[in-house]
């Protein structure tokens, strides 16, 4: 079934308020953000945004590390997923099963302090376009990205685990939830 996008449309509208955002002449949109990258040969952290990492489509929809004045980002679902075949990143179908460091590693979301700590176990999606499931793990507790602070998100593999070299492993994460543009 569809979740009701309307209850967590509400839902993000009061933690803003609570966090005493004036949303009430907000421009509110639906909104994934995401991140990709190549875990051929991948071990340790991986930081996955700085300020250097540009828009393009395809890759990221982060454009550096920071939300500009006004715009917050209140997340409500995440998925993670993979290919194993494509031999670009651009031509990824992401309905392939994770390698054994994808999986046992751990995503991390900050900003100051932790937004997310989750094992990938529980985000990765490999059932991608085989029905009404869209695999997005809910997050209840609607953590926000806040303007103008840096967003750190990484990836941490198990020690001493790794993607081996001659793995074709891409990943994609991807955050659902809702932008508010204040002003």
């Amino acid at each position: 079934t569809m979740d009701n996008r309307q209850v967590q449309l509400e839902r993000s509208n009061h933690v803003l308020t609570a966090m005493g955002v004036d949303t009430r002449n907000a421009k509110v949109m639906d909104r994934t953000q995401y991140l990709t990258f190549d875990g051929k040969g991948k071990s340790s952290v991986v930081l996955l945004i700085d300020s250097n990492t540009k828009k393009l489509v395809g890759e990221t929809s982060f454009d550096a590390n920071k939300l500009n004045k006004g715009r917050y980002f209140v997340i409500d679902g995440i998925r993670v997923l993979t290919e194993d075949t494509a031999t670009s990143l651009h031509e990824a179908k992401w309905k392939s099963e994770a390698h054994a460091a994808i999986l046992n590693s751990e995503l991390k979301i900050a900003q100051d302090e932790d937004l997310l700590i989750l094992p990938v176990s529980d985000l990765v999606y490999a059932q991608n376009g085989s029905g009404e499931d869209n695999g997005f793990r809910s997050i209840a507790s609607a953590p926000v990205i806040v303007p103008e602070k840096e967003i750190n998100i990484s990836w941490q593999f198990p020690q001493g685990a790794s993607v081996p070299t001659t793995q074709t492993q891409f990943v994609r994460i991807e955050l659902r939830g809702f932008e508010f543009f204040t002003n």
